[in-house]
């Protein structure tokens, strides 16, 4: 199979799926094939927005044939792919995954807002959740070499679109985003985030999982317009990043998660907003595991059950590093990239050396 995960492959991922004997290496360096001239010519006004966004989806569907399926949750990065692919005019068809006991019904009923905002017909498909997570968790990770409960799910979805006749799937994914605490540009196409590369790779079966960071004038039109969190609200994930899960920081933990994403979430929504996609808010953000996690609390009186049933055993068996991409780029580029970024958003954390 012919695929590319992202455009004229404007970025090479492989090393991030490369087994390393240095479990504790700290970063993966990711090339990226974009030249000073790309930066320099990239433009933000309301006629070229509108051209990259368009372009995003008309190069997207060549890769995906015929019948397209997109694959949204209602939350703001599916709704920015709906919003390019309908600016494009091209046929394809919209689904969401639905939870059986309406575990996933915030998620649910903001895609139906969406769609009939939108006027676009909304398929749905229900699973037991529970049920795939304690019988094909195990069996989707091995098979695609993905750690996440998040993404199996994903994948489970993708192949019955594919037994239903489809050709490709589209999800709305990320563009890149600056992290200041670490001074690196994606640091969030990780391992996890971008596994639909591999997924493509063993189902034959073409996935462009991260929509939003496909097509590189789009995906840096996003990028250099959105507010970088800055590192005091990075710095309260240490914990959680070192896995230290104790009662006593339990508390701390979760509310640096809830702080971090609520600020990441308004900051995505004003870089959508300035690259001309508008997109409906939720009133709070959700991952679209939230109920889930919450039933299993009730159920087993542990915060931490769904992580610790259905994620860490696969993080185990796969032998996941804690290492974090790092895109690199020609000097003069970074320092141009970051000059845009400054201009464009102005961030006291963002220097330019």
């Amino acid at each position: 199979m012919d695929f590319k995960p992202f455009y004229d492959d404007w970025i090479i991922i492989d090393p991030i799926f490369i087994p390393s004997n240095i479990s504790l290496r700290k970063y993966d360096y990711v090339n990226v094939n974009l030249s000073y001239d790309f930066f320099s010519q990239l433009t933000f006004t309301e006629d070229s927005l509108k051209t990259y966004r368009i372009n995003a989806a008309l190069e997207a569907s060549k890769i995906l044939g015929e019948k397209p399926a997109l694959c949204i949750s209602g939350g703001i990065d599916s709704q920015a792919m709906l919003h390019c692919w309908l600016e494009a005019d091209i046929k394809f068809d919209v689904f969401v995954l639905v939870f059986k006991n309406n575990l996933n019904s915030m998620d649910v009923e903001q895609a139906r807002l969406v769609c009939r905002n939108l006027g676009i017909e909304l398929k749905e498909i229900e699973i037991d959740i529970i049920k795939f997570l304690n019988y094909y968790n195990y069996e989707y990770a091995v098979q695609y070499q993905s750690c996440s409960p998040h993404f199996n799910t994903h994948y489970k979805l993708f192949n019955i679109l594919k037994n239903m006749g489809y050709t490709g799937v589209c999800c709305g994914g990320d563009a890149p985003i600056y992290n200041p605490l670490e001074d690196i540009w994606g640091s969030n196409y990780n391992k996890n985030t971008q596994n639909f590369v591999q997924y493509s790779r063993v189902s034959r079966f073409p996935c462009i999982g991260n929509f939003l960071g496909y097509y590189p004038k789009l995906a840096w039109s996003i990028s250099l317009q959105t507010k970088p969190v800055t590192p005091n609200h990075n710095q309260g994930m240490n914990t959680l990043h070192n896995n230290i899960l104790t009662e006593q920081n339990d508390y701390v933990v979760r509310t640096s998660i809830k702080d971090l994403e609520e600020q990441r979430y308004l900051y995505k929504c004003d870089g959508y907003n300035k690259t001309g996609i508008k997109i409906i808010p939720q009133t709070q953000k959700f991952s679209g595991f939230e109920l889930v996690k919450k039933h299993l609390e009730e159920v087993t009186g542990d915060g931490w059950a769904f992580e610790k049933r259905y994620r860490r055993p696969l993080e185990n068996l796969l032998n996941v590093t804690t290492s974090t991409p790092v895109f690199v780029f020609d000097a003069n580029v970074e320092k141009l990239i970051k000059t845009i970024l400054l201009n464009n958003i102005g961030d006291q954390f963002i220097t330019i050396t």
